[in-house]
């Protein structure tokens, strides 16, 4: 076998290592630490508009002095801000009400929607990827904020 027939493949192998190594590089230097844990979600409300405001339940990996707590829609358009300026202290909890209101106070279109939690001194802008499907509003009682509940178990 020509040697030129052997390098080729030796040489696609080794750039196949290379892009591998270098993507678990970026995967770990981008999130060395999950920086939003979410502990309970549950629904606004079920699919007839009755029931109780959704309770999101989270904890941060670090302190932030001024995080925002949002509620995101689709195109990641903030649907409610449940906090601003508000004091996380890394592994505490943290329970947030949504009623299925904008900041309007009126009821957000049916959909799917997301928690975006935002540490500016961090440099985080984190949404978990679960998503809550909303219905219709009506019924539910007004509520929203969020309120720090102390360390977690």
């Amino acid at each position: 076998m020509p040697r030129g027939e052997r390098l080729g493949p030796a040489l696609l192998l080794l750039l196949f290592a290379a892009a591998l190594a270098t993507a678990i590089w970026v995967t770990r230097s981008r999130s060395p630490d999950l920086a939003l844990e979410l502990v309970r979600m549950s629904r606004p409300q079920a699919a007839d508009g009755r029931g109780d405001p959704a309770r999101v339940r989270f904890f941060v990996r670090f302190d932030e002095p001024k995080a925002t707590i949002q509620i995101v829609g689709r195109n990641m358009v903030p649907a409610r801000t449940l906090a601003s300026g508000m004091e996380l202290r890394a592994e505490e909890l943290v329970e947030c009400v949504w009623d299925g209101r904008d900041d309007e106070g009126e009821p957000v279109e049916p959909g799917r929607y997301r928690l975006r939690v935002l540490l500016p001194s961090r440099g985080r802008d984190m949404v978990f990827p679960r998503r809550m499907r909303v219905g219709e509003v009506e019924s539910v009682p007004p509520a929203g904020g969020c309120e720090r509940l102390g360390m977690r178990e």
